[in-house]
């Protein structure tokens, strides 16, 4: 089984989601981006075997570094995808929202849809598969 985190990166607040591979999704959660915060998402990922797991979230700046270096030295696989590509997954919904919550599942869809492998050692940028 896979497992796919979408987390939408924020400067001070992250939004994520866990999706299986069968498409069931949890119900989002916050944490801070701070040791504390990347410690309560360790705890969300804690029940999945951490190879099957792969933690995407946008290009958002200089953000997501923090995050993506505590991940990977963690042996985490990771994948940094390209904003504009949830945004045509959001443009696809029929409601066309955007929250936190909402983004954090649409990485989880980007994902998944892709079959993005990712690498423990460096990020793999979706839009380079273009």
């Amino acid at each position: 089984m896979h497992v796919y985190v979408g987390v939408d990166i924020a400067k001070e607040l992250h939004y994520a989601a866990i999706m299986d591979s069968d498409g069931v999704v949890s119900k989002p959660f916050s944490f801070e981006n701070n040791d504390k915060g990347f410690n309560l998402l360790l705890s969300h990922l804690a029940p999945y075997n951490k190879e099957s797991i792969l933690i995407g979230y946008e290009s958002t700046a200089h953000y997501q570094e923090n995050l993506a270096y505590f991940l990977k030295s963690l042996g985490y696989r990771t994948a940094e995808i390209n904003p504009l590509q949830t945004a045509a997954l959001r443009k696809a919904n029929i409601r066309n929202t955007k929250t936190d919550s909402v983004d954090a599942r649409l990485i989880c869809l980007a994902l998944m849809n892709h079959n993005i492998q990712g690498d423990q050692r460096d990020s793999v940028r979706l839009d380079d598969l273009y």
